[in-house]
């Protein structure tokens, strides 16, 4: 799996990656739900205007995802219910674990960033 070096359409399912990648001025056009939010984090103000909400960080919606056309999805780590969900969201993006695998201390099954 390539992770691709300029991504043009990103979505994000984690709010620490969603920060990360607004910083980085990626490509967002999808995220998960604030925590006890029905839209994205609100604490980020007008920064995620326009960014669809994907569903909460626990069940995502595959079908919104596949909607967005993502080339990338930053899935934030991996848990039970992203886990189950990894072979669907590979089929739509490269599903990428930015920075938090090595606190699993699993080897993850999906691509690291390329630097």
């Amino acid at each position: 799996m390539t992770v691709p070096a300029n991504p043009q359409r990103v979505v994000v399912l984690s709010e620490q990656d969603l920060d990360a990648a607004l910083a980085l001025d990626a490509s967002v056009v999808g995220t998960v739900n604030g925590r006890g939010q029905p839209p994205p984090p609100l604490y980020l103000g007008d920064r995620v205007e326009g960014i669809t909400s994907v569903g909460s960080f626990t069940e995502p919606s595959l079908e919104t995802v596949a909607e967005l056309d993502p080339d990338l999805i930053l899935i934030g780590g991996i848990f039970p219910a992203i886990e189950e969900l990894l072979p669907q969201l590979a089929a739509l993006a490269p599903p990428s674990l930015p920075m938090h695998w090595r606190m699993t201390g699993k080897q993850p099954s999906v691509a690291p960033p390329r630097h």
